[in-house]
């Protein structure tokens, strides 16, 4: 008799397992390319920052000699659109990923995250490339030399950030 009081609260425990892991969670505007949040764009390699993301020790991968990394590793996916994305890196509190090239350009989409069979809330990523942007680099008086900045965020084919170095260009306003 007494080993069957001993089983039982084990019996509970293996019951309550299951509802004391917490599912996955992060935010849009915990999406990064290197250091700043982005839309998603075909190809792009990108982080997501939360938590319960995957395992608490780190998995990483390689990619086949065609370039494609797993679309699952150590029990954890990227959902995008309903389409798994390639896996570098799963960890609880970081996943690196490459957005699908099936996804589209423009738009928006539903972005999940699964970890051992329990998935995130579906959360809508902007869709599309960031574009250059052009800014006054000081402020601008009439008659003399207007400096801009041109930022170029990442090339499209290589989702490489870009960095054109200062040109000594400017404009005068008339």
């Amino acid at each position: 008799m007494r080993l069957r009081i001993k089983a039982i609260p084990a019996i509970l425990w293996c019951a309550l397992l299951p509802v004391l892991a917490q599912e996955p969670s992060f935010d849009a505007d915990h999406v990064y390319y290197v250091d700043h949040p982005v839309s998603l764009a075909p190809g792009l390699i990108l982080s997501i920052f939360g938590n319960n993301l995957g395992p608490s020790h780190g998995c990483a991968t390689y990619h086949d000699e065609k370039g494609i990394y797993p679309r699952e590793l150590c029990d954890t996916q990227v959902l995008v659109g309903g389409v798994s994305s390639e896996l570098l890196w799963a960890q609880s509190g970081q996943i690196n990923f490459r957005v699908p090239r099936e996804t589209p350009e423009y738009g928006t989409a539903a972005m999940a995250v699964v970890y051992q069979g329990r998935t995130s809330k579906a959360v809508a990523m902007p869709l599309g490339f960031e574009s250059p942007t052009i800014a006054i680099e000081s402020p601008a008086r009439v008659g003399m030399p207007v400096w801009l900045k041109i930022n170029m965020p990442y090339d499209r084919e290589s989702g490489i950030r870009l960095s054109i170095p200062d040109l000594p260009c400017c404009v005068r306003l008339q």
